[in-house]
């Protein structure tokens, strides 16, 4: 793929100069070779002589550079160069060569040392890039590589090579590196505002959601850029490609690029200061979300955010002026530890060893903390192998003293607390430093709770659907999030805030009295911990009747969340099919798992359909304005994996009608589909939408997974339907 982005576009590759400044074992410069010599023999008309081959490969190898640090790793590169270029012959050949010219394979391997000689083709440099740029400035068509991920932050190495790796550029070249998707991901505005004024950035693909398949061994997911030299076009769009796991097969070596995972993003839109949130936000909100997706986004923070009430807690406890603090939980210091400590350990001071202790397993679908999902301080610390006495950090108190908010890292839970607490730094709380504010803290635990808020962390939490479930709380605090009595709404959200309060208070009464019940039935007394064995008793048995217990609480929860912001329905159906399909499928960890995940979920029955038919269908209906009206029916072929949904207008609305349809046509339909399809060298195939109109008739055709045909799918289809009728009205009329 990065050789493919690199090589975009170009016509004739022949004489291409092509450098990797981190070339490791050599395998973008054989990939390189194994083109540029491609492309020599389908210039040939009349088969060349062994001698005319030999010496053409030779040039060829000229072509290349490649700079590595490490002796072993530009032998190797050499090796495997060497094999490339005597692949191209048989071996009758190779000794008829050797025996007319008395020539070996040449010395590619430019290094300094004893016993090393020099290069006859300059091709493997055992030097430091940084050291060589300057003299190498301008001098190459296409620069292509994977450069070291070292460093954190700023001192990230690959940072350096970006900056660098422009100055290698020829005008008209252009460049492709494999880079961690933290580079955009994270808070870098800094660099990436200096990066984006210096480069044209073309293309780039995000590759999070096949970490696990491509690139086993990697720290974290990568993503491939291309761009060349120089300060891109005021009105520049960059094209955003965010390919999703499918079932296709890689061995085949091409990836599927689904229609709503290939998008432009506005340059100007990346580098407006004004903007509130950072750059990532832009580049993670279009990692998943659609179109559709990004108006509900827009609309979600335009309203006031939870940053507004809470601020991340200072050293002393204080709150920076906010009603509530945020921060997280002490770090434990190893009885045994295989270091000193880097700074003074804290004295555990008013802490006891029998306080109640939270892990982040308890918070699961409960969402208030019990003394039944509490375990002894000194319990935990003494299974874990932490000391007694002293932590490695320890936050300001308030951050423990009820009532407080506790939430995970991966933000999947939380629960309220009235009792204090300690928990560590894999847990977050929110409290009242000042005390009190019960209500306004379980409406906030409910917040957390609730698929709006999930989905809100799913389409801009860095890591989530990305690295790993962790949503750092300078992302939470970013949230949107109000209470009634914000100036700036102008809705009457009071008696929607009561509720929620009111069934918070019910739920943690019901739950109160399902505890006490299945105590009188074990005939057990209140206790405030448990031994080992009723300990047991309750994780084995209450514990598991009550999480499940609490499904239709979450949805009447959500449901008053939904109206508390104004949700519309169609932005209901967004929440929903994102938390329900996307958020339980992402970066799967191998193509075995892939086939379990939701996205992939076959399309086995005509009646799978209908929920994307009829939200296609109403959506239509809703923005047309005259007497027709849309209906839709639609046919499935599990043989060969394909659906269709065929809309037709009528006088009246009518439900979605399955239909049989012939397995023929259904066939026809997916060779024209696949024949549409864009490839783009030999790893990416852009595939078209399948959407094919016939008179008043429009065919919609795409393979029957229920990712390609959820409710947000016809949301953002029907857009695009309708601008294109829109479109064409116009030009009739024109």
């Amino acid at each position: 793929m990065t050789l493919d982005l690199a090589l975009r576009d170009r016509d004739d590759i022949s004489g291409l100069r092509i450098i990797d400044p981190s070339c490791g074992s050599g395998i973008f410069l054989v990939l390189a070779f194994n083109r540029l010599v491609a492309r020599w023999n389908a210039d040939r008309k009349k088969s060349p002589s062994v001698n005319e081959r030999a010496e053409a490969l030779l040039n060829i190898l000229g072509q290349l550079r490649g700079v590595d640090m490490n002796l072993t790793a530009c032998r190797i590169a050499c090796f495997s160069l060497y094999l490339a270029f005597l692949d191209q012959f048989d071996p009758a050949d190779v000794e008829e060569y050797v025996e007319a010219t008395r020539h070996r394979l040449p010395n590619l391997l430019v290094a300094d040392g004893p016993g090393l000689k020099k290069a006859s083709i300059p091709v493997i440099w055992k030097r430091d890039f940084f050291d060589l740029a300057e003299e190498m400035e301008g001098q190459f068509d296409v620069v292509v590589g994977n450069p070291s991920w070292e460093g954190r932050g700023a001192g990230q190495i690959a940072n350096r090579f970006m900056e660098t790796v422009p100055g290698l550029l020829a005008d008209g070249g252009r460049s492709a590196l494999i880079l961690p998707s933290k580079i955009f991901l994270n808070k870098t505005d800094k660099f990436q505002r200096r990066w984006l004024k210096q480069v044209t950035l073309d293309t780039m693909a995000q590759l999070a959601d096949y970490r696990f398949i491509l690139f086993k061994e990697a720290k974290c997911p990568a993503c491939v850029v291309s761009f060349s030299d120089g300060g891109p076009a005021p009105d520049h769009k960059i094209e955003y490609i965010t390919p999703k796991v499918s079932r296709v097969d890689l061995r085949d070596g091409l990836i599927p690029i689904a229609p709503r995972d290939r998008k432009w993003i506005l340059l100007s839109e990346l580098m407006d200061e004004t903007r509130e949130d950072p750059m990532s936000i832009i580049w993670k909100t279009r990692l998943w979300g659609t179109p559709r997706d990004q108006k509900l986004l827009d609309y979600l923070f335009s309203l006031p955010r939870l940053s507004e009430l809470a601020a991340l807690v200072s050293k002393r406890g204080t709150t920076g002026g906010k009603r509530w603090i945020a921060g997280q939980g002490c770090k434990p210091r190893k009885s045994k530890p295989l270091s000193e400590p880097d700074r003074d350990l804290k004295e555990f001071e008013d802490w006891s060893e029998e306080d109640c202790f939270v892990k982040p397993s308890s918070l699961e679908n409960i969402p208030f903390v019990r003394d039944e999902t509490c375990i002894p301080l000194r319990k935990h610390f003494e299974n874990k192998g932490y000391l007694l006495s002293k932590l490695y950090s320890k936050p300001p108190e308030a951050l423990f003293t009820p009532p407080l908010v506790l939430l995970n890292q991966g933000f999947s839970a939380a629960a309220y607390s009235d009792r204090i607490v300690r928990f560590q730094h894999s847990l977050q709380s929110f409290s009242n430093p000042n005390g009190g504010d019960q209500e306004s803290l379980l409406f906030l635990t409910a917040f957390f709770t609730s698929r709006l808020a999930r989905y809100v962390a799913f389409h801009t939490a860095a890591n989530l659907a990305t690295e790993r479930d962790k949503v750092h709380l300078e992302e939470v605090l970013r949230f949107p999030f109000f209470l009634p009595d914000h100036p700036e709404i102008s809705w009457k959200v009071d008696q929607t805030y009561k509720r929620i309060v009111k069934m918070m208070k019910s739920e943690e009464k019901r739950i109160e009295i399902s505890a006490r019940r299945f105590q009188r039935d074990y005939q057990r007394r209140p206790n405030t911990l448990f031994n080992d064995e009723e300990a047991e008793l309750w994780k084995d048995q209450w514990l598991p009747g009550e999480r499940a217990r609490g499904g239709p609480f979450r949805r009447s929860i959500d449901s008053l969340f939904s109206e508390y912001f104004r949700l519309t329905p169609q932005d209901i159906a967004l929440v929903e099919d994102t938390c329900k399909i996307s958020d339980m499928g992402d970066t799967p960890p191998s193509l075995e798992a892939a086939l379990d995940i939701p996205t992939l979920a076959p399309i086995a029955e005509p009646d799978d359909l209908e929920p994307y038919a009829s939200m296609l269908a109403k959506t239509l209906n809703d923005w047309s304005s005259g007497p027709m009206k849309t209906v839709a029916t639609g046919s499935v072929d599990r043989v060969i994996g394909f659906a269709m949904v065929e809309l037709k207008q009528a006088r009246y609305e009518a439900p979605f009608q399955p239909i049989a349809r012939s397995s023929k046509v259904l066939k026809a339909a997916k060779r024209l589909q696949d024949a549409s399809d864009e490839e783009i060298g030999t790893t990416l195939r852009f595939q078209r939408s399948g959407w094919y109109f016939d008179g008043k008739r429009i065919f919609i055709m795409k393979p029957a997974r229920l990712g390609e045909w959820t409710r947000t799918t016809a949301l953002n289809d029907a857009a695009e339907l309708f601008a294109h009728i829109s479109e064409a009205r116009f030009s009739r009329k024109a």
